[in-house]
């Protein structure tokens, strides 16, 4: 029920902590028991918190938890620094 009134907020307003919070939500094997974990989402998710926040550890940790490109995350902390 959360994920679904989360993903009722448009892609463009949301907010690094409602990504992170839908992430969390859709990550494979969260333990969250509603079996709806959803990988590609879930990347989707943690790759827009990057990019807001692109010093947060635990979701660049997540993100090549669920075999992110290495490159890719790297490239979005790196661009995301970048003034």
């Amino acid at each position: 029920m959360a994920t679904a009134t989360l993903l009722q907020i448009p892609v463009k307003l949301r907010t690094p902590r409602v990504n992170l919070m839908l992430a969390r939500l859709q990550h494979p094997g969260n333990g969250n028991g509603s079996g709806c974990a959803n990988k590609a989402a879930a990347l989707f998710a943690y790759i827009e918190v990057v990019r807001e926040c692109p010093m947060a550890l635990q979701v660049i940790e997540e993100l090549l938890e669920l075999k992110a490109d290495g490159n890719e995350v790297n490239s979005l902390v790196l661009h995301a620094a970048t003034p």
